[in-house]
């Protein structure tokens, strides 16, 4: 998707064409309850960067040189561009609003197919409670979980916080990960996927693969497949 603007329908659909196994996408919530894809929490393309969520979608859906490039698309509409082509990956950015998230999840046609990823361990519990066969992944940093486990920092949180969430996976920065020592790493139960964020570089997808994570997101998929099947 680099070529496209991210959280874009082209992204989207750069991504499908290039036979990607999945697109990953963030989602936030609009003042009026509509689950959008949007990275920031603001709109920088108006005055004063409004937060989305003091924004109605109609405010929001109208950057655009066309529909095919218009950012801030609903989420829906990006599920209905998927269909059943490639796995939806879908970040959520906030705790507003989950029950709209999940309403468009399950009205879409692939819901045996979408993963959710979250920094945030509150709502990864509740998609776990509502949603129980979901494919769940844990997003974290060196101290993006202290405030909820304090004990322990990185990987070990992470893992910790998977476990008693019944959470599939764990999704690690790049860098953090090959910082980590081997027995640390080892720490992750063969029940917990390890995915790994951003890949740009040739060196980051070599360097992931040493690794052995279990997938990798990033913004070129020729690239990595390049490299992958090299």
């Amino acid at each position: 998707m680099a070529d496209e603007p991210q959280n874009s329908l082209a992204g989207i659909r750069a991504a499908i064409k290039n036979k990607a196994d999945g697109v990953e996408f963030d989602v936030r919530i609009t003042k009026d309850g509509v689950p959008i894809l949007a990275h920031d929490a603001n709109i920088h393309e108006m005055p004063n960067d409004p937060l989305i969520k003091t924004l109605d979608f109609s405010e929001v859906n109208r950057f655009s040189n066309s529909y095919e490039a218009r950012i801030y698309p609903s989420l829906s509409e990006a599920l209905s561009t998927i269909e059943d082509s490639i796995s939806p990956i879908v970040e959520l950015k906030t705790d507003d609003a989950i029950d709209a998230v999940i309403a468009v999840l399950t009205d879409a046609p692939i819901t045996d197919r979408f993963q959710i990823w979250t920094f945030l361990p509150s709502v990864a519990a509740e998609m776990r409670q509502k949603l129980p066969e979901a494919h769940i992944a844990l997003n974290f940093t060196e101290n993006s979980l202290s405030s909820y486990y304090s004990d322990q920092t990185g990987i070990p949180a992470a893992v910790h916080i998977a476990e008693i969430l019944n959470l599939n996976a764990i999704s690690g920065h790049l860098p953090l990960l090959a910082e980590s020592s081997s027995d640390v790493l080892g720490q992750i139960p063969e029940s917990l996927k390890l995915y790994t964020w951003t890949i740009r570089e040739k060196s980051d997808i070599a360097l992931a693969l040493e690794l052995d994570v279990d997938g990798l997101c990033g913004d070129s998929t020729i690239m990595m497949k390049t490299v992958i099947e090299g």
